[in-house]
């Protein structure tokens, strides 16, 4: 039987959000039909969500079609401020990721566009530990149907998702697998799942749920 833990990204696994504030404020400034300058919090509340949801969150004074190519060009914008610097990765990270891959397959199904995951994994140096990732920009699905299509490409009989926001719990009811909340991070839930506080209390929960 072939075992997986699936894993969010952000708020998850890093905390980019210090990038990526000055990098969105960077293209929002060269468009001048909208006055919007985020924050580190108007950032943080877009973490997990798709371009759609951030454009109608982040640009309501656009069009929703001028919205969502704002938020595509910040998404190829912040690639390479991400590249060089990386994010900040949550205590315990590799260690734990090293030790659930002795036993299970690892991957990540995130909502985020294309190039993003990939500058994740080459910044910090973790490809390594990770056998395959699918994302909402490169197959327009939702997360929940991302986690099933990585499932069945990769020949996974269970698996267990890893995230810290209630559309994250959503995706992995969607799938019909278990849950874990990633408490630390951005977001709370709705709904019945084990917590934890620190990436290693992974490592005795996860043989529990598999």
């Amino acid at each position: 039987m072939k075992q997986a833990v699936l894993f969010d990204l952000d708020g998850t696994m890093w905390d980019a959000t210090s990038q990526l504030v000055p990098a969105w404020n960077t293209v929002l400034a060269h468009h001048p039909e909208t006055s919007r300058r985020l924050t580190l919090e108007d950032v943080r509340a877009c973490m997990g969500k798709t371009v759609t949801q951030i454009a109608q969150m982040m640009l309501p004074d656009v069009s929703q079609e001028e919205g969502e190519a704002i938020v595509r060009e910040c998404c190829i914008y912040e690639l390479a401020p991400l590249l060089q610097f990386g994010g900040t990765l949550y205590p315990h990270l590799e260690e734990t990721l090293m030790k659930l891959h002795a036993d299970c397959f690892l991957g990540i199904v995130s909502n985020c566009e294309d190039g993003y995951v990939q500058t994740f994994l080459e910044h910090h140096e973790l490809d390594y530990l990770f056998d395959d990732f699918e994302i909402a920009g490169r197959t327009k699905k939702s997360k929940g149907e991302n986690i099933r299509l990585l499932m069945e490409r990769n020949g996974i009989d269970r698996a267990i998702y890893v995230g810290d926001t209630q559309s994250d719990f959503d995706a992995a009811q969607l799938a019909k697998i278990p849950f874990v909340h990633a408490a630390y991070g951005f977001g709370s839930i709705d709904g019945a799942a084990p917590a934890i506080h620190d990436l290693s209390e992974l490592l005795p929960l996860v043989p529990t749920l598999l």
